[in-house]
């Protein structure tokens, strides 16, 4: 998770191919063991939560709820957090199933994944497991950002 800290921080998306971007990835890696020594785990999940792109400018984790689900991040549901999880990787092109106002059926397919890994690691009881599957995907209306 540190490369991504840094990666996000730095925006370094250069192919490898290129010497100069190798050079930066050595970089990000030597940074990121830094980082690592000196800081917990949940605190580099935090800064990169609140330095990646969301959706079309669209930074931080709180706009991004707000952008999402018109509310803010504390009061979001397992299921909404597991679907903005799931838009990490490709926050702009996911936009778009906003506009449709519904998640595709790969987006919902990632959500269940992210759920099920959720219930695994203890952060979602097993018991609400199968309600949260049960619920859809609600987004707000129009432009919020």
């Amino acid at each position: 998770m540190p490369r991504k800290v840094i990666g996000g921080l730095i925006q370094c998306h250069a192919p490898l191919s290129d010497p100069s971007a190798a050079i930066e990835k050595v970089r990000e890696a030597a940074i990121a063991i830094g980082l690592e020594a000196t800081h917990p785990k949940r605190r580099l999940l935090e800064i990169y939560l609140n330095v990646a792109e969301w959706g079309p400018r669209v930074w931080g984790i709180g706009p991004a709820a707000r952008h999402w689900f018109g509310k803010d991040a504390r009061t979001l549901g397992p299921k909404e957090a597991a679907f903005l999880a799931s838009v990490i990787p490709s926050p702009v092109r996911s936009d778009a199933m906003r506009e449709r106002g519904a998640p595709s059926d790969a987006a919902e397919a990632r959500v269940r994944e992210i759920l099920f890994r959720m219930a695994e690691q203890g952060a979602l009881p097993e018991a609400e497991l199968f309600e949260v599957l049960a619920l859809p995907v609600r987004f707000a209306p129009g432009t919020l950002h």
